[in-house]
């Protein structure tokens, strides 16, 4: 190994050791040079299948649970820590954590013998010596457990396949917790089987003041997966809260009426012809209410009685209501949401009483032929509606939403169903099929027409022949956007003028937006102040971005910082761990499998080839031209679509 070492870079390299006196990197050296690692063993890595070997030789078990700091992240599932297999490992485990402190570490599960499903984590109270405790309500998984996208609270079971590794994360907030040395037990289970796990966490030094949200590598953002802020209720500026007349809401510059089947019975715009005004006058974008019929086999069509109508929550955001459509053959359940911005979501579930043979169940609406005017979905790209459409379910497409409208009134319907994921946008809905509508699908049989009549335009959304049982509900789901959403601001429209440049420094795009008279400046990634996509907070260059940020506030800028949710650097520190959130983050994909005749047509690059495996999609990759991480490529992967992300 001598040989491989630069000689000028050792003499030069022990000179500086020796200067300074670090003794510790002399030494660190020489075993460098004599082929050896100064390194203790709790470094090195091998293959499950010798840890196999190993373990042979000891009381071998199904299964294994190894704690783990979080500066050791676990990156795959095939290769174990040589220290997690010492004898000594467990009992003398412990981790260095501050008071105040959003402290986290992983859980390393080895399926060695068998899968592992349904696997759940408990905790006890972790004390120290003096009583003092972190209480077990401080602790939780968030492999198992978190707030999604709504605020919702959800659980979930994990599961590690046989013959691999797979990390769990934990979370424990210090918030509070006086110093001193804390131990404790957590419980891994799976199925009907459990191991106890002793940790200790040694509490020092210094109170934080900022949780270590400030630090990247402390992994503390992953306490931002569960975090509630901007979930609220609230009206956004620019809107208006909802009125409620007996069974008719009001909204910015619409109405629908609610009927007592719970469906909409009328749908208005009151925007002026150019959408600069909110007029008093109604302009109707329905030639008629929506029906949802049930059709018997034999032609005629089931008699639904409404029963009590309701509107069961009222707020200035959001308006609730429910009723069931009853007849001596099935129930129908609808449900129904309209929000301040015009979206509005109901369901509608269909329970037979015994087993009924059904022609179809279909919904029908009428536009209004002047409030049909232009036409986009399902498989039309947009412009004039065609006079006649006739769509069937395809996996392959990402097609579920039709608009039809005018330039002052619209209507978007989507059909949905149980269960439902959101699309990831681009071409990559390819390699994440449509997840089929049971209900209006009906295996082939569903489809959507869109025919013109004498004074309207007919959508109708039918699913054909079915035999409905009594065990079982279906459900159809429909989404609607009415439209516009909001009246044209002409002074916000020409007033605001974006600067985007194709320099990389950021900070000197600030002179030249001033003087193309720009007052917004948009900060792209793969510049100097965000080299990498959708990780804004990168401590390296945090400083640039604020300096850019003071700046361009000085000089009367506002800027727009690029940053959404839609694919995730390879480079951000929680990386590793959002990937073993079982695809809940990390869209899981066909991994090294994969291939894009538009950006991978070969296969993905030799990083993501090495690093990342299996259960990715590549996304979007930029080569850095300048400044800190100038010649670097920054990889990214696909996110999983409504995740806490």
């Amino acid at each position: 190994m001598l040989k491989n070492i630069p000689i000028k870079f050792s003499i030069e390299f022990i000179s500086i050791c020796l200067k300074k006196e670090r003794f510790l990197t002399i030494v660190m050296l020489i075993a460098l040079l004599l082929g050896n690692s100064a390194y203790p063993q709790s470094h090195e890595y091998i293959s499950l299948n010798e840890a196999v070997l190993r373990v042979e030789s000891k009381q071998k078990q199904k299964w294994y649970v190894f704690p783990e700091k979080r500066e050791n992240i676990i990156k795959w599932n095939d290769s174990c820590r040589t220290i997690w297999l010492d004898d000594k490992y467990m009992s003398s485990f412990s981790m260095d954590a501050k008071s105040n402190e959003a402290f986290v570490f992983q859980l390393a599960i080895w399926a060695a013998e068998t899968s592992l499903k349904n696997i759940d984590i408990s905790f006890s109270n972790f004390t120290d010596r003096y009583g003092n405790s972190i209480p077990a309500k401080s602790f939780h998984s968030f492999s198992t457990e978190g707030f999604d996208s709504s605020g919702i609270y959800f659980s979930q079971k994990s599961e590690v396949l046989e013959g691999t590794i797979h990390p769990l994360w934990v979370g424990v907030d210090l918030e509070k917790i006086k110093s001193g040395f804390y131990s404790g037990d957590i419980i891994v289970r799976a199925d009907s089987t459990f191991k106890k796990v002793p940790v200790a966490i040694n509490i020092k030094g210094k109170v934080l003041s900022k949780h270590r949200f400030d630090k990247g590598n402390s992994l503390s953002r992953l306490f931002w997966l569960n975090s509630r802020l901007g979930i609220d209720d609230d009206v956004t500026e620019g809107y208006v809260p909802i009125d409620k007349e007996r069974n008719t809401l009001y909204f910015l510059g619409r109405s629908v009426e609610i009927n007592e089947y719970g469906l909409p019975e009328k749908i208005n715009s009151y925007f002026s012809d150019n959408n600069e005004d909110i007029t008093h006058t109604p302009t109707p974008i329905l030639n008629r209410s929506f029906q949802f019929l049930i059709e018997r086999e034999d032609g005629t069509i089931i008699e639904l009685k409404p029963g009590q109508f309701r509107f069961t929550d009222i707020t200035p955001a959001y308006v609730l209501w429910e009723t069931t459509n009853s007849s001596p053959e099935c129930d129908v359940k609808c449900t129904g949401r309209l929000e301040f911005d015009g979206f509005a979501e109901i369901h509608l579930g269909v329970k037979a009483k015994q087993s009924l043979k059904i022609k179809d169940i279909r919904l029908e609406a009428h536009w209004e032929k002047n409030k049909a005017i232009y036409m986009m979905g399902l498989g039309k790209e947009g412009g004039l509606r065609t006079d006649e459409l006739k769509w069937k379910w395809d996996s392959t497409k990402r097609q579920d939403n039709l608009w039809m409208g005018g330039v002052n009134g619209g209507l978007a319907v989507k059909l949905k169903s149980e269960p439902y994921r959101q699309p990831v946008v681009l071409g990559n809905y390819r390699h994440y099929p449509l997840l089929m509508p049971q209900s209006w699908d009906n295996d082939g049989k569903g489809g959507i027409k869109i025919v013109e009549e004498a004074n309207n335009v007919k959508y109708t959304a039918y699913s054909g022949q079915r035999t409905l049982d009594s065990t079982s509900i279906l459900h159809f789901n429909i989404e609607l956007l009415i439209t516009p959403f909001k009246k044209i601001e002409k002074g916000i429209k020409y007033h605001d003028r974006y600067y985007h440049g194709a320099v990389n420094s950021a900070i000197s795009k600030i002179p030249l937006a001033k003087n193309a008279e720009a007052n917004i400046l948009n900060i792209h990634h793969g510049e100097d102040a965000i080299p990498f996509i959708n990780y804004p907070y990168h401590d390296e260059t945090i400083p640039i971005l604020k300096q850019v940020i003071d700046k361009a506030h000085n000089n009367g800028l506002r800027l727009k910082v690029y940053y959404t949710t839609r694919e995730l650097t390879v480079n951000c520190p929680e990386f590793y761990a959002l990937k073993s959130l079982n695809g809940e983050i990390i869209l899981p994909g066909t991994g090294n499998n994969y291939t894009n005749p538009n950006h991978y047509p070969t296969g993905p690059p030799e990083w993501m080839l090495k690093n990342l495996r299996y259960d990715y999609i590549p996304a979007w990759h930029t080569r850095i031209r300048y400044g800190r991480f100038m010649g670097m490529t920054d990889y990214s992967v696909i996110t999983t679509p409504g995740s806490r992300l």
